[in-house]
């Protein structure tokens, strides 16, 4: 039984090629990662402005039905919206 010994070259170019390999498969890897973290703070970055003008075409029955409760609470004289900017604040005594 004869020992074939390989040629040292042949050996080099063998650890060099597993080393690119291994490398560039770290670089793809790391590159994927990036993308899929990025793209997910796109997403939650982007929901609320897609969340805010899909809600925009709510008719009026809707927003009846999901937000009557909030509106209810601002028609009964407890509290009054100042200035058009949303600010409720209580009323006392029924005055203003």
């Amino acid at each position: 039984m004869s020992l074939k010994r390989r040629d040292p070259a042949e050996l080099w170019s063998r650890r060099l090629k597993r080393r690119k390999k291994i490398k560039n498969t770290r670089r793809m890897i790391r590159i994927l990662l990036g993308t899929m973290v990025a793209g997910c703070f796109a997403v939650l970055f982007l929901m609320p402005i897609i969340l805010t003008i899909t809600n925009s075409f709510m008719s009026s029955s809707e927003i009846a039905a999901n937000y009557g409760q909030v509106f209810a609470t601002t028609d009964s004289g407890k509290f009054k919206i100042y200035s058009g900017y949303g600010i409720l604040q209580p009323v006392r005594n029924g005055s203003v």
